[in-house]
């Protein structure tokens, strides 16, 4: 977002911050590392977010420590997040990943994507942020559900060193609204609106680079959407989703 894009934003809120104040602000932000600024707009630092995560991960095995002596993590609570915007969404499925990628390092990432928009979202974060899991050295399974232009392009960004990527129409029958990720004993499931994923449908119909990058696209995936993000330790049925992604990846 640019400075004016932000002091917009409060003011939504109503909170009464100067656009100075807003500005200042994302100068010590910036200075601090917290911040990238691009041309008069401002995101997020990934190494920022990952060092969030760390610092989470410490703390939370010191809580599990504490509390359990049994070696797994208590985390029972059911954790549920709404969005109106897919880059925020977006940004909180990467870090959740990171997390549970260190609480699980030995762990496969098994992840079902009806549709794959990350790219259009924010394409340099999503870059990064794969290269980081790629680090670890972990075994990711990608299920998407289609093999339009669009989905192979954003699937070409994922490292092909560890992962593999099938290409299978609904295995789950969950619909093409919902987004799942395993790892370990947590289910990260993402569920969008009936109709945003309906809007969404005209994916299939995308040829070429030109007409992915549109106006009309760009400006469907980074308006407003209703999402919630759900994260669960040893759901009902997690060993049932697991099965089925290995049934896909060995052929039967």
């Amino acid at each position: 977002m640019s400075a004016a894009e932000l002091h917009s934003e409060i003011d939504l809120r109503a909170r009464s911050f100067s656009r100075r104040a807003v500005f200042k602000e994302l100068k010590a932000l910036e200075a601090l590392g917290v911040l990238l600024r691009n041309k008069g707009r401002y995101a997020l630092q990934l190494i920022w977010i990952i060092n969030m995560a760390s610092l989470f991960r410490g703390a939370f095995l010191t809580y599990a420590r504490e509390v359990s002596h049994s070696g797994s993590i208590p985390l029972s609570e059911r954790v549920k997040l709404t969005y109106r915007d897919l880059a925020r969404l977006d940004y909180t499925w990467m870090q959740f990943i990171v997390v549970l990628r260190q609480i699980y390092p030995k762990e496969s990432i098994r992840v079902w994507k009806p549709e794959h928009w990350f790219h259009l979202v924010h394409e340099h974060i999503v870059e990064s942020f794969f290269s980081a899991l790629d680090e670890i050295e972990a075994k990711q399974y990608h299920l998407i559900g289609h093999d339009c232009f669009t989905c192979l392009y954003g699937a070409q960004q994922i490292p092909r060193r560890l992962v593999k990527v099938r290409f299978v129409d609904g295995p789950f029958g969950l619909g093409r609204n919902t987004y799942l990720t395993l790892i370990g004993d947590h289910l990260i499931t993402i569920r969008l609106s009936a109709t945003f994923s309906e809007r969404m449908y005209l994916f299939r119909k995308i040829r070429d680079k030109r007409e992915m990058m549109a106006p009309e696209v760009l400006s469907l995936m980074r308006g407003p959407v209703k999402a919630t993000l759900t994260v669960e330790y040893r759901p009902k049925g997690i060993v049932e989703l697991q099965e089925r992604f290995d049934r896909v990846f060995n052929g039967e």
